[in-house]
Order: C-alpha cells, then sequence, then structure tokens
C-alpha cells in the first residue's frame, strides 16, 4: 500500500507543464476556496425569505378568497401592485383559498382578484404600514370576468393577524406635527405607554441620549431601533443614527406582545421606514429655526440680571438672558432614474437623496442654570424637610434674591 502523500505527488503528473501547469494548480486553489461559499448561498437561497428578515420594515398582504355562500376559491388569480412604482405581484390561490404576499414596500396598494366565472373584484387603495400583516378577504360575486366590483372608501383597515401592541407615527404627523430638530423620535410619546424622560435641549440628531431617553411601561427594559429593518441600536441601548424626518416615510413602535421577529429588549420596538423613489419625482427643501430669545428667562437668571442693573453693573439695553440660536436644514429629492435618450427607469428604477446639515451657536446649556422650583411647603416657609438630611445643622436656608440670612436662618 503507497503512503497518503504518494497520491498528493501524482496530482502534478496530470497536470500540463510550464505556464499552463501554473493556471491549473490557481484555478484549482480557487475552486476549493468558491466551493464553501457557494454551499453558503445555496442554503441561504433555499431558506424561507420571511425567516431571514428578522425587524424587517417590510409588510405582507394576504387574506382568503371565498364566494358568496362562503365555500373558499381555489386557483384564483391574485394581483397585488403598488401605486408608487407600478410593481406587479402575481399569485394563486391555494387549496384553501389562501394567499399571501410578503416583503411588500410601505405605500397604497390596490388587490385584484379574478377567476372563471365570477366578476372581476379590485379593492384599493389600501394602505399598508411599516411591518404590518394586512388581511384582506375577498368575497367574489358570481357573474362575467368583464364585470368588475371595485371596493373604495371603506374605512381604515385594522391588523387583526397580530397580537402586538403599538402605534404607527405616519407620514402625516410627521409632517404637520410641530416637534424640535426635525427629530421624528421626537413623537415616540405619542404610543401608549411611552414616557420621555430627557431634556429639550439635548434632543438633536446626535443627541444619541436624549433623543433615546424613552421609558416603556414606566421603564421595563431598554428599546431596540431598526431602520429599514436593519438594526442601529448603539452602546448604552441607544439609537445609534437620527435620519432627518423629512427623509423617513413612518415608523412604527411595538411597546407589548412581540412575535419572534422581535427581540434583544424588554423595551418598546421602534422600526423606521425610509421614503425612497417612486414614478413621480418629489422632493423638499426645509430650514428649522431656533432663538434662544424666543424663550422666557430663565427665574433665577431674570433675578441675577435686576440685580446687576440696580447695582449699576450692566445696562438696563443689556439682554435677559445669553443669545443663542441654530438653524437645521436641508433638501431631499427622488423620483425614477432618467438618462435623456439613453434610458427611463419608469416603473424599474428609482433613487432618493436626503441632506441635512445643523448650524448652531449656543451659549446657555441645561446645566448652568437651576431649574428646580421649590416644594409646596417651602413656599409657606416650612422647611422641616430639610432636618432629615445628614449634617442638617450645617445647611443655611437663605433668600435667594439677597443670599442673606433672615433672623439667623
Amino acid at each position: 500500500m503507497k503512503p497518503a502523500g504518494s497520491l498528493v505527488s501524482a496530482v502534478p503528473a496530470l497536470l500540463p507543464i510550464g505556464g499552463a501547469a501554473d493556471a491549473a494548480r490557481a484555478a484549482l486553489s480557487n475552486a476549493r476556496m468558491v466551493a464553501p461559499l457557494l454551499a453558503i448561498v445555496l442554503c441561504l437561497s433555499l431558506a424561507d425569505p420571511s425567516r431571514l428578515c428578522a425587524q424587517d420594515a417590510r409588510g405582507t398582504i394576504l387574506g382568503r378568497v371565498t364566494d358568496a355562500q362562503g365555500a373558499v376559491v381555489p386557483g384564483a388569480a391574485v394581483a397585488i401592485t403598488s401605486l408608487d412604482t407600478n410593481s406587479l405581484h402575481r399569485l394563486t390561490t391555494n387549496d384553501t383559498g389562501y394567499y399571501e404576499v410578503p416583503l411588500l414596500d410601505g405605500g397604497k396598494y390596490t388587490v385584484t382578484v379574478e377567476t372563471a366565472g365570477f366578476k372581476k373584484f379590485v379593492r384599493g387603495p389600501v394602505e399598508l404600514s411599516v411591518g404590518s400583516r394586512l388581511e384582506i378577504n375577498v368575497e367574489l360575486t358570481v357573474g362575467n370576468l368583464t364585470e368588475t366590483v371595485s371596493v373604495i372608501a371603506e374605512a381604515p383597515l385594522l391588523e387583526t393577524t397580530t397580537a402586538s401592541g403599538g402605534r404607527v407615527i405616519d407620514r402625516r404627523e410627521i409632517m404637520e406635527l410641530p416637534f424640535s430638530d426635525m427629530n421624528p423620535f421626537a413623537l415616540t410619546g405619542l404610543a401608549a405607554g411611552m414616557q420621555w424622560t430627557g431634556q429639550p435641549e439635548y434632543r438633536r440628531p446626535f443627541d444619541n441620549g436624549g433623543t433615546s431617553a424613552f421609558n416603556t411601561a414606566g421603564g421595563v427594559g431598554q428599546n431596540e431601533y431598526s431602520i429599514d429593518g436593519a438594526t442601529v441600536t448603539g452602546t448604552g441601548r441607544r439609537v445609534g443614527f437620527v435620519p432627518p424626518s423629512d427623509a423617513i416615510v413612518e415608523f412604527k413602535m411595538e411597546t407589548a406582545n412581540f412575535d419572534a421577529s422581535e427581540g434583544h429588549s424588554s423595551g418598546a420596538a421602534v422600526n423606521v421606514l425610509t421614503k425612497s423613489g417612486t414614478n413621480s419625482f418629489h422632493g423638499s427643501l426645509y430650514d428649522q429655526h431656533w432663538q434662544q430669545r424666543w424663550n422666557a428667562t430663565q427665574h433665577f437668571t431674570r433675578l441675577a440680571w435686576e440685580k446687576q442693573v440696580a447695582q449699576g453693573q450692566i445696562s438696563p439695553n443689556t439682554p435677559k438672558q445669553a443669545s443663542g440660536r441654530s438653524n437645521q436644514f436641508g433638501a431631499t429629492i427622488g423620483g425614477p432614474v432618467r438618462i435623456p435618450k439613453l434610458y427611463n427607469g419608469t416603473d424599474k428604477f428609482f433613487f432618493f437623496f436626503s441632506y441635512n446639515g445643523i448650524y448652531q451657536n449656543k451659549t446657555e446649556t441645561t446645566g448652568s442654570v437651576n431649574v428646580t422650583v421649590p416644594k409646596t411647603a417651602w413656599r409657606t416657609g416650612d422647611f422641616s424637610d430639610l432636618l432629615a438630611l445628614p449634617n442638617a445643622s450645617s445647611y443655611v436656608v437663605y433668600d435667594p434674591r439677597s443670599a442673606r440670612t433672615v433672623n439667623g436662618h
């Protein structure tokens, strides 16, 4: 029996000599490297795509097709059409009359059902929200395919296929509700059970801590953030990136009863859906201006100003508080990719671009002034609860307007 090494040494004898031999060896080495990659790709392609997309921002339209007597209609042709891009998804109902179209971008769709012996059914537009499962059951009417039954102007659909609780902040609320710093996460407090515990001054797009200072149901756990299904939760369970409000369509907050696609946290799951191009060009141009002097002067800041004016240290024309201002500006544009006389991307290829800039000149910070207020008992002169402090005798209570003791106190 030959040793194992002789099998390896026999391989070069089978290869061409000279430069061709080197090329053949390189090809063999590359084949050995590519084979594992091909195996991985094959496994992923055979896997269920819906299971690979945990926390996906895309939604699903599903339902069951029946006749007027409630009997299921198998083999019916179902078409789901996007009104924004004209993308079309075709399928047929199974033996139980059931259909399901996953991985749909948020937006408006029409649902069309056709089969022999029944009138054509068209329903739309229906609004598909971020990460939602929209159930649309269809009841067909006996008749000719040339006849059409159209269902429009129905009440908003309820999501009945999941038990999760939460709220969707839609595009209208984002565009019309006032909030500071062009930060869409400022609207998170609109969901039931969400409490914001941060400081209003620290809610700019780069203030991850203030932006993430939302507690769920009294502070149970911390939140999980994702954009278009990709996790953007950074260190300290804070949001890693804050997109400008004009660059997102809507976002969804799930606060309870998560399904298996959510995880990593016992707090809320915040999933953001960004804008994309459509068949029509659209865009925006904005600038949000903030001015410190538009805000009321802090109480103790005003008292200090009055004292300095009375002592002649400053002029009465001196501003009561330091100046400060900021501008947050940007622009967005999206639509089909078109190259005159070369390419028309309508219904096929789209783009969306967003730019956001911040200019800020600010001297005062939240921690530079005393923003506390006295307790009710203190306002009546009762400071007895301070006696419970360690070394209470070392504290002195004085009039903050004069900083002098009164009757030894």
